[in-house]
């Protein structure tokens, strides 16, 4: 299961053991608070840093210390900046396994199978159409490509459609809802970054390539690149 909350700052490790996380490390909560003096917070002599450096710095301490967790967003960003908070309030996705995805890989191998369809490039496409300006702004994407199938279905390859943000995987297909790192998402899909096998679409692109071909999609994948028919 993959979980989206929040955590402050100033009750940092008591928000984290209510995702039921214990930093092994008994100096990473230590090691976090001195990190942040020297990107800026709290407030003090040191310039507060951009808001992706920050992002950037408390993701590598995460995964240094091999936490199932990943920083999206300040949530209050501009009430801290301007003052009227005192410490960060940290919107994250906390990964606590995959067997979502691989359900859901089975799952739309199995619909393609006997019916030839599923919902995921609906989804993605309205997804793309009700984006709101920050979404946007942050350059939120809508991929197309082929996936391998788990189980049962391994050997299969077959389209599928998903949204991302930065490298985070919102994946609303057939009910469900996986938010995974790109990374391991990719992985576990066996999803490769070639031509007519994957293509990626900002809401520019995806209302002229709906207005086009008057469907969700897929518009660019090479149907020969399916396996296991």
């Amino acid at each position: 299961m993959i979980r989206q909350g929040f955590v402050q700052s100033d009750q940092f490790l008591k928000d984290l053991v209510k995702f039921n996380i214990y930093p092994e490390n008994p100096n990473a909560i230590q090691e976090l608070n001195s990190m942040l003096v020297d990107l800026g917070i709290p407030k003090s002599t040191n310039p507060l840093a951009p808001k992706n450096v920050i992002l950037q710095h408390t993701n590598n301490w995460a995964e240094h210390n091999q936490l199932p967790i990943k920083f999206l967003n300040i949530h209050n960003w501009q009430s801290f900046v301007d003052g009227r908070d005192l410490s960060p309030v940290w919107k994250i996705i906390v990964e606590e396994g995959v067997n979502r995805l691989n359900n859901l890989l089975n799952e739309m191998g199995a619909l393609f199978e006997e019916t030839d369809k599923g919902d995921c490039f609906e989804v993605a496409g309205r997804a793309m159409i009700d984006l709101t300006e920050e979404q946007e702004m942050y350059g939120m994407k809508m991929v197309h490509a082929f996936v391998r199938g788990q189980g049962e279905l391994e050997g299969r390859r077959f389209e599928h459609a998903w949204n991302e943000q930065g490298d985070v995987v919102l994946d609303n297909s057939n009910g469900n809802n996986v938010v995974m790192r790109k990374e391991q998402y990719y992985k576990l899909g066996g999803i490769e970054e070639e031509a007519g096998a994957y293509a990626t679409y900002n809401k520019e692109d995806t209302m002229i390539n709906m207005l086009k071909h008057g469907h969700y999609g897929p518009w660019d994948l090479n149907d020969s690149l399916q396996e296991g028919k």
